[in-house]
């Protein structure tokens, strides 16, 4: 059974720096509603529930960010997870 563990991963992020449009680079802090996502999917799982749709709220929720270290952990913590990570910078839009 696939698990996600909340506390690896909360573990993980805070050892993050994120860009802050206002701060520059800051440590990654995870919010109310960030944490609740991350403990619905765990639920889930526990469930064996395997695909989920996430509606992403406004952008102060963090959504983006939490999905996009989501997937970074995922691949390192679950060996034979196959998968590619690309991002972009704004200046090339």
């Amino acid at each position: 059974m696939i698990r996600l563990d909340v506390d690896a991963f909360e573990a993980y992020v805070t050892n993050m720096l994120i860009p802050s449009r206002d701060r520059g680079l800051i440590p990654f802090k995870v919010w109310g509603p960030q944490q609740y996502l991350v403990r619905q999917m765990a639920a889930g799982l526990e469930r064996d529930v395997h695909e989920f749709i996430v509606l992403k709220g406004a952008r102060q929720v963090g959504g983006s960010t939490l999905m996009d270290a989501m997937t970074l952990w995922w691949g390192q913590e679950n060996p034979g997870t196959q998968g590619m990570v690309v991002s972009d910078e704004d200046d090339n839009a």
